[in-house]
């Protein structure tokens, strides 16, 4: 792959992600998140990480990389980032964060 396309490495993750080969996933968005600078570009990155570490059952490292997508959001976030960082919150016992997320998720759902 041209390692100057961002797009070809996304699919490439997600293909991976798709075929179970999850850990493999992983380090192609980290190889591609470090090739990439814009902020919003980050952000998708840090979701599409976030989903495959909790799909491989890395409730921490999804949690982490759900705040990063969230804090990156330029104009608005999107909320269902709430929604999957909530549900990786249950699955580390971690219920109080996991309403407050619920509680954001509902809020800008509703707007």
């Amino acid at each position: 792959l041209n390692p100057e396309n961002h797009n070809a490495y996304i699919m490439k993750g997600w293909a991976e992600a798709d075929l179970g080969k999850l850990d493999e996933a992983i380090e192609t968005f980290t190889i591609v998140m470090q090739k990439t600078t814009p902020r919003e570009d980050l952000a998708y990155l840090y979701y599409c990480r976030g989903y495959v570490s909790y799909m491989n059952e890395d409730f921490q490292s999804a949690i982490a990389d759900y705040s990063n997508a969230i804090s990156r959001s330029l104009d608005s976030v999107d909320p269902g980032l709430f929604l999957n960082r909530a549900e990786a919150y249950e699955m580390t016992g971690q219920t109080y964060m996991a309403k407050q997320d619920k509680d954001k998720y509902q809020e800008l759902t509703s707007q």
